[in-house]
């Protein structure tokens, strides 16, 4: 079963499915913990900022996403605004993000 969950190429990992959904996620820690994620050189390259654009593209934001999204903004009061309005990630740019 765990060869259905994606495919391993050297240090990257493609999931199979719910690839907009992580998209999303990643994206969103990218805008609300700016300089957090890549504090280590290694933990996360700039590079694949495009292919998680690619899957939002590709992948339709779902229902179960925007539950989650209002259900989150319950309890913390923040949301993903990639969720709100998918046509910004294209003008974000989350490079900025990076440590």
């Amino acid at each position: 079963m765990r060869e259905k969950c994606g495919m391993r190429v050297g240090n990257k990992f493609e999931p199979s499915a719910g690839k907009g959904t992580v998209a999303r996620a990643v994206l969103y820690f990218l805008l609300r913990y700016p300089g957090e994620i890549n504090r280590i050189a290694t933990e996360y390259e700039a590079d694949r900022i495009p292919i998680l654009l690619q899957w939002h593209k590709d992948n339709k934001i779902t229902d179960y996403e925007r539950h989650r999204n209002q259900a989150i903004f319950k309890v913390q009061g923040n949301r993903n605004p990639i969720i709100d309005h998918p046509e910004w990630a294209e003008q974000i740019d989350f490079l900025k993000g990076l440590g």
